[in-house]
């Protein structure tokens, strides 16, 4: 049986290559630039330094002195999730019970070689479905389950009609293992400062190529939210994602001051509180500690609560 999608991308030779370009506080963005040293060193602010924090050929390209001359922190590298190995029976379990609980989950499936007429790597053959499909939530009408293959290659398919541990029959998709990931005890290994750029840097090649357009969707979800960084009160880092788009409409409906914004968004890193948008929740956090001192359910709660303290600082 064979996928439904396979969308390659090569490198056409040109003068410009196309990269992934991430900013402090902003949203990733594809974009061209000249191949050429001194474009790269533009757009990082500096000297280049080539990191290759990843388990496939991309690279990061940053700025080598970013964080002796001051630049913004940008974003966290992390150490690569532990794998939890689990029966597809187990995992779907997982989602069903997750979905009782209000939460949504992801799990991988990896399919045997043999599934398909023709050869794929292991991350061609790698799915991950979310716990938010017909087939893991109880009163749903229907049964479907939606995946999307993990280098971008082969996006939404409904599984459950390959699958033989499903609806797939005995020519279909096998099952070699599936695991779910555990993101909550990941570590901080590295801090980017400044702009960076992500492209390709296989080791078979001199020069740095174009990011593959599978890769794009990859690296923009991994680096979707800017973050902010808060110094704990063991002086360790803590690391809080954030939307700037939240945090300009909360500015705007609450008719925010810039003086009064520098409590919570300052370009230094010294500001004594946080806005952060947490698992559908609003919580202002205290520097110092990293500790909630507030918490709330909507934007027009937190809105309500910043137009108030605004009143009493004006008195």
């Amino acid at each position: 049986m064979e996928k439904q999608n396979n969308n390659n991308n090569n490198n056409t030779g040109k003068n410009t290559i196309s990269v992934l370009l991430v900013e402090p506080k902003r949203f990733p963005k594809a974009v061209e630039i000249e191949h050429s040293l001194s474009a790269m060193q533009k757009l990082v602010g500096g000297y280049i330094q080539l990191y290759k924090p990843f388990n496939d050929d991309c690279a990061i390209v940053c700025n080598e002195e970013g964080k002796q001359n001051g630049l913004p922190l940008n974003r966290a590298i992390y150490s690569e999730p532990k794998n939890i190995e689990l029966t597809y029976e187990q995992m779907k379990h997982r989602f069903r019970q997750a979905e009782k609980e209000g939460k949504h989950i992801e799990g991988y499936v990896v399919f045997t070689e043999d599934s398909f007429s023709q050869s794929y790597s292991e991350e061609s053959r790698t799915y991950v479905i979310s716990s938010k499909n017909k087939a893991f939530i109880e009163g749903m009408y229907g049964y479907s389950i939606y995946a999307s293959c993990i280098d971008g290659t082969d996006n939404n398919v409904r599984l459950d009609r390959y699958m033989v541990a499903e609806h797939g029959g005995e020519d279909g998709w096998k099952v070699e293992r599936c695991f779910i990931q555990e993101e909550s005890k990941r570590e901080i290994i590295d801090i980017i400062a400044g702009n960076f750029f992500i492209c390709y840097a296989p080791i078979d090649r001199e020069e740095l190529q174009s990011i593959p357009s599978e890769y794009i969707a990859k690296y923009e979800e991994k680096f979707k939210y800017p973050e902010q960084f808060i110094k704990g009160i063991n002086g360790e880092i803590v690391v809080h994602p954030y939307n700037p788009e939240i945090i300009e409409e909360i500015r705007e409906y609450a008719m925010l001051t810039d003086e009064y914004m520098s409590l919570y968004v300052d370009e230094s890193g010294e500001s004594t509180r946080y806005i952060v948008n947490e698992n559908g929740k609003y919580n202002i956090i205290v520097q110092k500690d990293s500790k909630v001192i507030k918490s709330f359910n909507s934007r027009k709660e937190l809105c309500e609560f910043l137009k108030t303290e605004i009143e009493i600082l004006k008195n």
